[in-house]
């Protein structure tokens, strides 16, 4: 296996790129950001889907489109936010972008130990024929959508500038419905949730599932709150790259066991990873020394909080509750590999605070999280390895990333 992989640095670094990059915007999105919300309407549209049709060989993977969302946008830590009528200024230039998004793909896939590639493969490097399958259409649908919100939602705020394309998204996203029902159903039944406050109870219950709040305010609730972040972190942010720490350590897993059956799925860990903290949206993020070491009956009731809110979660989702309960209410097994994961993305965030920037609010908190990560790996083998391979240069900086990729830096 390599010694050492820059692999989880793509993906650390969404975090830092930003969405809609030539417009003013009042609420800045970031790549991740808007990853983890097309993971999470992609598969509410497969769900939807499956819901829709009565034989299984119309089915679609939910899971699957879920995955192309999260590893789908690895060539913007490089190439950044190119809009789409600059990329389709000319068919050349577009052909161009294209094939550059490929050759970062292709090189992203290089950073990964050789025996890895092929389970990352399928989402990092899509086929032609991958890229004609309902489970592809979806995800960009899903992007599509995603947008809109964004774009709706800073003109609601005001954001002039953000007038016209959430004009064209809409159209272009009903012109989609009209022809499939899934996305129609979505349109009608989910969607008006995207530009309510959850905050506000009979707005938010007036208007049918309130799935789409939650999703949308991930990306407004903060991370660290107790602390003076320079780079600030929001839990949709932190969710996804809890979902691809998870599913890099599922496949680490799986290579080193021989019975199939203790072979977990890599896409429906990614799925586990991506709702571990969906409820924060209702409740907000509060650390974990804050959660279980002030107090013993703040701790009780916070459980209690979280169950509470999983459960009305849950109810917004009428008879779609058997796709989302696994997700919501983990088994002891995925919630294992989830928590090693979510320790490991915290520890490296307080890691890029304290270390690369400077921030000594996260001295203690580093320190904390990075003793519990070595408690972990002592007993853990998996962990340890995903530490001494993918670790070190999970905040790699943009220079390493372009190294990668056969260009070099001074």
């Amino acid at each position: 296996m390599k010694e050492k992989s820059s692999f989880l640095g793509w993906f650390t670094r969404q975090s830092r790129v930003r969405t809609f990059s030539k417009n003013r915007m009042i609420k800045s999105q970031s790549v991740s950001d808007h990853s983890f919300q097309t993971a999470m309407i992609g598969y509410l549209l497969g769900v939807l889907h499956n819901d829709s049709v009565l034989s299984h060989n119309q089915k679609v993977s939910a899971e699957e489109i879920a995955s192309f969302a999260v590893f789908g946008y690895v060539h913007k830590p490089l190439l950044g936010e190119i809009t789409k009528p600059v990329k389709n200024s000319s068919d050349t230039f577009r052909a161009a972008v294209e094939a550059t998004e490929s050759f970062i793909a292709g090189k992203v896939l290089e950073t990964l130990p050789e025996h890895l590639r092929t389970d990352f493969t399928h989402y990092l490097s899509p086929s032609p024929a991958a890229r004609e399958t309902q489970e592809y259409r979806y995800f960009k649908m899903a992007s599509k959508i995603s947008y809109f919100i964004t774009a709706k939602n800073e003109s609601l705020c005001g954001n002039k500038s953000m007038d016209q394309k959430a004009v064209r998204l809409h159209k272009e996203i009903h012109s989609f419905g009209s022809n499939n029902p899934s996305v129609k159903k979505f349109i009608v039944e989910y969607l008006p949730a995207a530009f309510l406050d959850l905050d506000d109870e009979l707005i938010a219950q007036s208007c049918g599932s309130q799935f789409m709040s939650y999703v949308v305010e991930a990306s407004n609730v903060r991370r660290w709150g107790t602390a003076a972040a320079i780079d600030i972190e929001t839990v949709s942010a932190h969710s996804m790259q809890v979902a691809v720490f998870s599913y890099l350590y599922t496949v680490l897993h799986n290579t080193d066991v021989d019975d199939a059956w203790a072979c977990p799925d890599p896409t429906k860990i990614l799925m586990c990873a991506l709702f571990h903290d969906l409820i924060e949206s209702g409740i907000n993020d509060l650390s974990g020394v804050s959660k279980h070491e002030l107090s013993p009956l703040l701790r009780l009731e916070y459980k209690r909080l979280e169950d509470e809110v999983t459960a009305k979660l849950l109810m917004s989702l009428d008879g779609l509750q058997g796709d989302f309960e696994s997700l919501l209410n983990l088994s002891e097994d995925n919630k294992r590999i989830v928590k090693n994961a979510d320790i490991l993305q915290a520890c490296l965030w307080a890691e890029f605070e304290y270390v690369v920037l400077k921030n000594d609010d996260f001295k203690g908190i580093y320190r904390r999280l990075s003793s519990l990560v070595d408690d972990k790996c002592r007993t853990d083998p998996v962990l340890k390895q995903l530490v001494r391979v993918f670790a070190d240069d999970a905040n790699a900086i943009v220079d390493k990333l372009f190294s990668d990729c056969g260009v070099p830096m001074a």
